[in-house]
């Protein structure tokens, strides 16, 4: 079993909202990194678009997130898959804050798991 037991006092601010990475962690591997993320009562994250594919889950609260010019709901237990190149933010117009969890991946950090792996892909 490996543990990455999270420590509440190392979130940092970046991007509008509180995080802290989680993965990748030397101990182990996998074909994406991610990041538990708290978006602020009342706030909202930096415009921002870039080549990995993008997955929020939702844990707490609930926000608005705009993907190019679609706005979606975002609720405990949601899951919202964001495209590569696609600009996207979170906005929680709430008083409590809402906590996701987003993993981010591109082809070649998965094709170099798959590799490290030996997994034939194709």
């Amino acid at each position: 079993m490996i543990l990455n037991a999270m420590n509440w006092d190392t979130l940092k601010h970046e991007y509008g909202l509180d995080a802290k990475r989680l993965m990748p962690w030397a101990t182990l591997k996998a074909p994406f990194e991610g990041a538990w993320c708290v978006v602020r009562p009342n706030s909202q994250t930096t415009r921002h678009a870039h080549s990995d594919r993008e997955l929020f889950i939702g844990v707490e609260g609930e926000a608005l997130v705009t993907v190019g010019d679609e706005v979606h709901r975002i609720r405990k237990g949601d899951f919202l898959a964001i495209p590569p190149a696609v600009e996207h933010h979170v906005e929680n117009p709430n008083s409590v804050d809402f906590q996701m969890m987003s993993l981010w991946w591109d082809n070649d950090l998965a094709s170099r798991y798959l590799e490290g792996e030996n997994v034939s892909h194709g």
